[in-house]
């Protein structure tokens, strides 16, 4: 869940009140998150907008939840000060962080990454949440990254197999191919010897990290 609370939120003492205080607080059921005109909701991989921001322009995807659009962070370049060259991050980055931010909210390091439920995903474990690697493939600057071990399968299999706890994430087919092909590149940038871990692939994702892009970029 996404709020909680240690104690029963006061409320007046009659009971018509009592079973509307939810509404009233934001935390019912029945609430949910609306985009509205002039106001920007920033999620970890998604801006979402009221369609009257957009400008009349067809970008990103409906949100039909919230009845908005979603402007996909990984399809959007920022020009960070005036003068300066426009600046766009990489998908797996951005998985990384919703990864990163389940991993600390759910208490769970195994996912299945899809795009639909039929189709083949890929199924992780976050081995170590953050470390940091040198390779003369990827630059001069060490870089950050999760170790994750990593595999192929189909989405609906995996929910009927595992008995463990596991959280899912949903992205499109584009960046699942990306992030892909990302720890395909980084599982041969490791040494023979520590590819592999009993059925598991293993590989390094990407994590954002400022410091070193600022070094690398200077």
């Amino acid at each position: 869940m996404d709020f909680w609370h240690c104690h029963k939120p006061a409320v007046p003492n009659d009971s018509e009140n009592c079973h509307t205080a939810g509404a009233s607080k934001g935390y019912a059921a029945a609430n949910k998150l609306s985009a509205e005109p002039g106001v920007g909701f920033i999620n970890l991989s998604y801006f979402l907008l009221a369609e009257k921001d957009c400008s009349g322009l067809t970008v990103g995807t409906v949100d039909e939840q919230a009845g908005g659009w979603r402007l996909m962070k990984w399809s959007l370049s920022v020009i960070p000060e005036d003068g300066a060259a426009q600046q766009m991050f990489p998908e797996d980055a951005f998985v990384a962080a919703q990864l990163l931010a389940l991993v600390d909210s759910q208490a769970v390091k195994k996912f299945i990454i899809h795009c639909d439920d039929d189709a083949q995903g890929l199924f992780m474990w976050v081995f170590n949440a953050d470390l940091r690697y040198c390779s003369s493939l990827r630059g001069p600057t060490p870089r950050r990254a999760m170790k994750v071990f990593y595999g192929y399968h189909n989405a609906m299999d995996l929910r009927a197999k595992q008995t463990l706890s596991i959280e899912e994430l949903q992205v499109p087919l584009d960046v699942l191919e990306t992030v892909r092909d990302s720890l395909t590149r980084s599982t041969s940038l490791l040494p023979p010897s520590a590819r592999a871990f009993q059925q598991w692939r293993v590989g390094l994702l990407e994590r954002f990290d400022l410091a070193s892009r600022t070094k690398a970029n200077g």
